[in-house]
């Protein structure tokens, strides 16, 4: 049986997160003001032309797959990077922070999307807060961090 983490984003688009999504049973992606992540069962030119046909020219997608491919002729690749997936097995210690962690809510979406841009740490759109959990903490009135 292969791990979840396999395909991480076709498993998001078709468990907890499908709510989100739109596409079928070859293609899923997540509406533009969610998050660029799309996601299919397997890469095949066949899910590329479908993934095209739901979508606008202009739209971009980010997709996790695991190893090189050659992408049809109607897509262009904007940007390609390595991402290290990492699980750790072992309790590695008790996190104390100094500050509270408290709930992020459609109220800190401002905070957060600005606080993303100034860090990079992946894509976060006004409506990325629809996938729920996210939590942050703030230091002098500040958000200076955020899990979810």
């Amino acid at each position: 049986m292969k791990h979840i983490l396999d395909n991480v984003t076709w498993n998001a688009l078709n468990t907890g997160n499908r709510d989100l999504s739109l596409g079928n049973e070859n293609v899923r992606f997540f509406h533009k003001e969610v998050s660029p992540f799309a996601g299919m069962p397997k890469i095949t030119n066949e899910n590329f032309n479908t993934l095209h046909a739901y979508c606008k020219a202009t739209r971009r997608f980010n997709l996790f797959i695991g190893k090189e491919i050659i992408i049809p002729d109607d897509w262009k690749i904007i940007r390609k990077s390595n991402i290290w997936q990492m699980v750790c097995n072992r309790e590695i210690g008790k996190f104390s922070p100094q500050n509270t962690i408290q709930p992020l809510t459609q109220n800190h979406v401002e905070e957060m999307v600005t606080l993303t841009q100034q860090t990079h740490p992946g894509p976060f759109e006004k409506e990325t807060i629809l996938f729920g959990h996210y939590e942050g903490i703030f230091e002098h009135n500040k958000l200076t961090h955020i899990a979810g």
